[in-house]
């Protein structure tokens, strides 16, 4: 099953408001498009066997009757589609980035996606109605923005009532019991009878859970910004354009930096865990793309051009470079930058000074218009301590 349709539905309360559940689930059904009619008819009849009464199927209305929810999941399973479940464990977010429903849902949503689209290249994605249009048109917004990018290619994503489709109901009925053994089995939920019963034949991966214990830290960082989402949408509007402009190029340097960009772009969307990547693996890719031996400096002069075309490109001077996705990230890059710099421009200063002592203040090194901007940037700094030391770095 190679390009799926993917429906979304979810479960629990969104946001970090009082609320009887820990936990907020997202699963997903993916369906060949080529049994979708055969799956609806399926599970039209399990709505009209066991859900007579009502105007669709849900875990709702099962609520604590196991046995039913036992013989209605039996039922569903039959049909033939791969689950992936996103368990989000609410206590361990923090930050007005969780707080309220929509930032909340973008961040849930979001890491939803990441995992299927590494899983399937371009699924046509169905997702159940959240909250109003409103609502929904702001997370189209910020979706759209976030995987429209070539690299990519073409992928459909669409809010549907689940009223109107029973592949929805199914999937809100696998997203209810999910959450259910979440919330009666928290030691141990998947070994609840339940998760067996999923597990048998449909579990396309084993649940994940949202954020990874080892990056609890990441996410808290990453809801504190106000400014983030602004610098998200910044990254994908200049790597945008420079792909645009420099895709399919012949210019064996821009094509460097377009290998950059595309790796770069590659771990902005799927958040991998070593989203600092190192300069190793830029050198690997572009050589496989140029067929020629590649070194870091080769590596730092693609990267360059991409921050003179523009792109927001952050590193960090225990090595490693990405596309800042938070404040975080930029703050990273200018303790980088602060360590290199400073002591550069105190040498030059240092430099300057010892030579207009020598000769009385007869020369003045920086008085050649070639060094305007750096005479400029000296004499800027003339009254601040600029320390430097033997460790310090950026002697390239």
């Amino acid at each position: 099953m190679i390009e799926p349709k993917v429906f979304i539905d979810e479960s629990g309360q969104e946001g970090l408001a009082a609320s009887a559940s820990d936990f907020y689930v997202l699963a997903a059904m993916a369906l060949d498009p080529a049994v979708e009619e055969r799956a609806r008819a399926h599970f039209s009849e399990t709505r009209s066997k066991y859900f007579r009464q009502a105007k669709e199927m849900s875990s709702y209305l099962i609520g604590d009757n196991d046995a039913k929810r036992t013989h209605v999941l039996d039922h569903i399973l039959r049909e033939d589609f791969d689950i992936l479940p996103l368990i989000v464990r609410k206590r361990d977010l923090e930050g007005p980035g969780f707080k309220y429903p929509p930032s909340f849902i973008k961040f849930a949503l979001q890491d939803m996606l990441n995992w299927t689209f590494s899983e399937w290249q371009s699924p046509r994605i169905v997702c159940d109605q959240i909250k109003n249009e409103a609502f929904q048109e702001d997370i189209r917004g910020y979706l759209g923005e976030r995987y429209r990018l070539p690299l990519f290619g073409m992928r459909l994503f669409e809010f549907q009532s689940s009223l109107s489709d029973p592949c929805l109901q199914a999937i809100d009925i696998i997203a209810g019991t999910i959450r259910l053994c979440w919330e009666r089995r928290k030691r141990a939920p998947k070994n609840d009878p339940f998760m067996k019963q999923l597990r048998e034949n449909h579990l396309h991966r084993e649940p994940k859970e949202f954020p990874p214990k080892k990056r609890v830290a990441r996410y808290m960082v990453a809801a504190a910004s106000p400014h983030d989402e602004d610098i998200r949408r910044r990254d994908v509007r200049g790597a945008e354009a420079f792909l645009q402009a420099h895709l399919g190029t012949d210019q064996e340097n821009l094509r460097a930096s377009v290998v950059c960009l595309q790796l770069l772009l590659r771990h902005f969307h799927l958040e991998r865990d070593d989203d600092w990547i190192s300069t190793s693996s830029f050198a690997s890719e572009i050589q496989k793309e140029l067929r020629v031996p590649v070194d870091d400096r080769r590596v730092r002069r693609a990267i360059g051009m991409l921050r003179d075309k523009d792109v927001l490109v952050a590193s960090r001077h225990t090595g490693g470079y990405k596309l800042p996705t938070s404040e975080a990230d930029l703050l990273h890059y200018l303790d980088t930058q602060d360590t290199v710099l400073r002591p550069m421009v105190r040498r030059v200063k240092t430099a300057w000074e010892i030579t207009k002592s020598a000769t009385g203040g007869r020369l003045d090194i920086l008085e050649h218009p070639k060094y305007e901007t750096l005479n400029a940037v000296v004499r800027a700094t003339q009254d601040i301590q600029l320390p430097g030391s033997p460790e310090d770095i950026g002697e390239e």
